[in-house]
């Protein structure tokens, strides 16, 4: 279990090879819009930049796809400081949610 919860930390990142890619300083966001149109398109095809930032039109690659769902699913974690009383690391008391008070 202790390996499912920190796989990023065994993953081989390599810091702002996405943002080189797509020729936008490391230093400046990425924009989600441009990492959906990514993610959506097929292999292969060139697109156009949907934002402002970056090189105007790319072709996707297998890499570049992959870069970019990774950058999404990065994105889309969330800090644990809500769930596990203000700690970050993950360490201290979790709180507990009524279940019975939840609606659908």
């Amino acid at each position: 279990m202790a390996t499912k919860e920190k796989w990023i930390q065994s993953a081989k990142l390599k810091e702002g090879t996405l943002s080189r890619q797509l020729d936008i300083p490391i230093e400046d966001n990425i924009p989600v819009t441009l990492l959906k149109t990514i993610r959506d398109t097929e292999i292969g095809e060139t697109i156009k930049n949907p934002t402002k930032t970056g090189k105007r039109q790319f072709k996707v690659t297998r890499l570049l796809n992959r870069r970019a769902v990774l950058a999404l699913t990065l994105k889309g974690f969330k800090r644990m400081s809500y769930k596990t009383g203000g700690d970050i690391n993950g360490k201290g008391k979790k709180m507990e949610r009524n279940i019975q008070t939840r609606r659908w």
